[in-house]
């Protein structure tokens, strides 16, 4: 159900029930992981992380909101993620640790990812659409010798 606490989910193409997921507050959103080994869980600023395998929690998170309708975006090789802290405040951050790899300008919150990582849409002040091409992007900070991948 929709703003419901509990998460149903479903194996295909059967629709078999494999678990209930209950989680703190209304789900606002859920994402797989690439690899399919995970379930990110979102409500009113919390993030879950459900292993697939045992359907147990693995970890969570406070301080953070989904993105409407998604939960959060993984990055096709699924070491990181877009999170958004609050509707101005958004970045990359690392899959296991949350840790911040890179934060998009103040305003802009992420929307959508080319399911190869290249392009980011995001919404800007919640005014405009902008697509990013993070190759160029990235390309432009190892000129100036930053890049997010590396430590």
């Amino acid at each position: 159900r929709t703003y419901s606490p509990v998460l149903h989910v479903y194996r295909l193409p059967q629709l078999i029930e494999v678990a209930q997921l209950t989680n703190q507050t209304n789900i606002e959103g859920f994402s797989f992981s690439p690899t399919r080994e995970e379930l990110g869980v979102v409500s009113r600023g919390h993030l879950q992380f459900w292993s697939t395998t045992h359907w147990e929690r693995m970890r969570a998170a406070t301080n953070f909101i989904g993105i409407p309708d998604i939960g959060m975006l993984f990055e096709p090789d699924g070491r990181a993620l877009w999170l958004a802290q609050d509707y101005r405040t958004a970045g990359l951050h690392d899959r296991r640790t949350l840790e911040p790899a890179f934060f998009l300008p103040t305003g802009m919150f992420p929307l959508a990812l080319s399911p190869d990582g290249r392009q980011l849409a995001v919404s800007v002040d919640a005014q405009r659409l902008l697509v990013w091409d993070l190759e160029a992007v990235r390309q432009h900070f190892r000129d100036l010798g930053l890049d997010w991948s590396e430590p």
